[in-house]
């Protein structure tokens, strides 16, 4: 229960975009191919922006806005193997998915310690009740 004018938000991140087309289509065929079925279900209400769930309050439109670092090859190879996803890919067939996508990314990244824009778009639910 939300006290009277108060306001609660949601958020969360989505999928990455990593900077230049060749990385991004890897990285994407790993999330979107090679683990997609590891992901949990629920993990769809992120990726709809929560406009799914029921949120009995006031809609307040929050700005858009986004995140951005930049990484090494091998930053962001450790990222991707903090996904839940990845860890559940590992553990159901006792091998590391990332050591391809490092792989496959070393062919298009050029030096593996040039840092590379990485950006998620982030989703923002927010309301006041009553």
């Amino acid at each position: 229960m939300l006290v009277p004018r108060g306001i609660l938000a949601v958020w969360g991140y989505g999928d990455p975009v990593i900077e230049g087309d060749e990385a991004n289509a890897i990285v994407h065929a790993y999330n979107r191919g090679t683990i997609e079925s590891f992901w949990l279900p629920e993990r769809q209400l992120l990726l709809d922006g929560y406009r799914t769930v029921d949120f009995p309050f006031d809609e307040i439109n929050p700005p858009s806005f986004g995140l951005e670092q930049r990484w090494s090859l091998s930053e962001l190879g450790g990222y991707l193997r903090t996904w839940s996803a990845t860890a559940r890919y590992a553990a159901e067939l006792g091998s590391d998915p990332i050591i391809e996508v490092e792989r496959n990314l070393s062919h298009v990244w050029g030096d593996p310690d040039a840092k590379r824009l990485i950006s998620w778009p982030l989703y923002v639910r927010a309301g006041r009740a009553s």
